[in-house]
């Protein structure tokens, strides 16, 4: 079964982690998938810092946006938002949430990941508390047209 099984019928959110908050244009080095230490699958942006309102962060340095699998499939969402950006800027225009299947999934993620390097796109992240207290970077992803 895919890793990616749901992700047509998911609507597109944000949230991830590593990426800190600011906006920012980024570049995308790869997308993998990989599982973690505590045995989820997770889908990995590393990207590359071309603009950014966060001083932590100097132009061409490396961070990633991190989305790991959840018991349910909402995690599909924030996958797929960063991805309908990927597609939206490589492609010049918008692409619907339906275009985001797992066929095209795999196909990113697939080999080295390098299927999409070098596009870039908008992310706006910014950090949320969860029902426990603690820190969670939520994102909004767009296309750069």
């Amino acid at each position: 079964m895919s890793l990616f099984k749901g992700i047509k019928e998911t609507s597109s959110q944000g949230g991830g982690d590593y990426l800190s908050p600011g906006v920012h244009r980024l570049k995308l080095i790869k997308a993998i998938t990989k599982e973690t230490r505590k045995g989820l699958d997770s889908v990995i942006f590393n990207v590359e810092i071309v603009e950014t309102s966060n001083a932590k962060y100097a132009k061409g340095s490396k961070t990633s946006i991190f989305i790991s699998a959840k018991v349910d499939t909402g995690w599909l969402g924030d996958v797929k938002n960063v991805t309908i950006a990927l597609l939206g800027s490589k492609f010049g225009e918008a692409v619907s949430e339906s275009a985001v299947d797992e066929e095209i999934m795999e196909e990113i993620t697939g080999g080295d990941g390098t299927m999409l390097a070098g596009v870039e796109f908008k992310c706006n992240a910014y950090e949320i508390r969860t029902r426990a207290g603690k820190p969670f970077t939520k994102y909004a992803c767009e296309p750069i047209f």
